[in-house]
């Protein structure tokens, strides 16, 4: 079977600069809008060629949208193949979170089977290649509380509020 080759880009939108990964499988990395072009490169550690092509510009518009605050479905196939067994079902299991809502880290490992695994959750989750397409900012801590993010608290707080799942509505 022949892989075709990996395509990456860096697109500029209104937010800042966004990096695109895609393989012939799907979406491999997402790095969500940094200031600066050469920021956005950094973080994605890319060295290869950046000719993306129109399925990651159209991708960019859609995150541009999304942090425009309208309600966008990131429905793009995503490479998970680079990630072991348990990060994929974890990230298998958030990327199936709707807009507007959240779980807790153990609910997800919960619904993978793994119910005393919420600690090892929010390790996989913090190695989401794929943010937004994979809303790990969707999935709290017990109590309500945000738990970590690798994009900082005030960011998830964003997305959340962004979403209109911040705070949590607590089923009466």
């Amino acid at each position: 079977m022949k892989r075709r080759m990996a395509t990456a880009g860096v697109y500029h939108i209104a937010q800042g600069w966004v990096f695109l990964a895609a393989s012939g499988g799907g979406i491999t990395r997402l790095v969500p809008p940094r200031r600066a072009r050469r920021a956005a490169l950094a973080a994605a550690g890319w060295a290869g060629p950046l000719d993306g092509g129109p399925a990651l510009r159209r991708l960019a518009r859609k995150i541009e949208r999304y942090y425009a605050g309208r309600a966008v479905r990131f429905t793009e196939a995503v490479d998970l193949s680079g990630v072991g067994a348990f990060g994929r079902a974890v990230l298998r299991a958030t990327r199936a979170i709707p807009r507007g809502q959240v779980r807790t880290y153990g609910e997800i490992a919960y619904a993978i089977g793994r119910p005393g695994a919420a600690r090892a959750v929010g390790q996989a989750l913090h190695r989401n290649p794929v943010p937004l397409l994979v809303p790990c900012h969707r999935v709290i801590a017990a109590g309500g509380r945000l738990g970590g993010f690798g994009a900082g608290i005030q960011e998830k707080r964003r997305l959340l509020c962004l979403e209109g799942a911040w705070p949590p509505r607590r089923e009466s």
